[in-house]
């Protein structure tokens, strides 16, 4: 879990050092979120939680370490979306910003804008588990 709250920072980080995120930002970060990600034991996949012995806890962290990831992937399509707003409001690509040759290309934002969609509708779906368990309590606010 410490992996990813370390990646989750390093994204806040990137959208509070720079203004535009490059698309050699953009995908050195999806990059390293899906080797974490194919890098879970496979006792921690979410496909596991049909299996009847396991314990309420282990549930629980197996929830909590895929909230942790998915809002890494929202965390970057809030990033693209805020961009992509300041462009259409200004009109104009703000001063020290990354010239066209390294902006992210459409289909690039596309795709990180569907990811963060999906992740979105999986969060929501793993905090209704979660408090259909009534596994919801103080520490979850933490990983949301």
């Amino acid at each position: 879990m410490t992996k990813i709250a370390l990646l989750n920072a390093e994204i806040l980080k990137l959208h509070l050092a720079f203004t535009e995120l490059t698309s050699l930002s953009l995908h050195a970060i999806q990059q390293t979120l899906q080797a974490w990600h194919s890098k879970l034991p496979e006792e921690m996949h979410l496909s596991n939680l049909s299996r009847q012995d396991l314990a309420v806890n282990v549930r629980r962290a197996i929830f909590h370490v895929h909230l942790l990831y998915l809002g890494a992937v929202m965390m970057l399509y809030r990033r693209i979306a805020s961009q992509l707003v300041q462009y259409s409001t200004s009109g104009e690509i703000p001063s020290g910003s990354a010239n066209a040759a390294n902006r992210p290309d459409r289909d690039s934002l596309l795709e990180q804008a569907e990811k963060g969609i999906t992740a979105a509708k999986h969060s929501a779906r793993i905090l209704g588990l979660l408090l259909a368990e009534q596994g919801v309590f103080k520490r979850c606010w933490l990983v949301m």
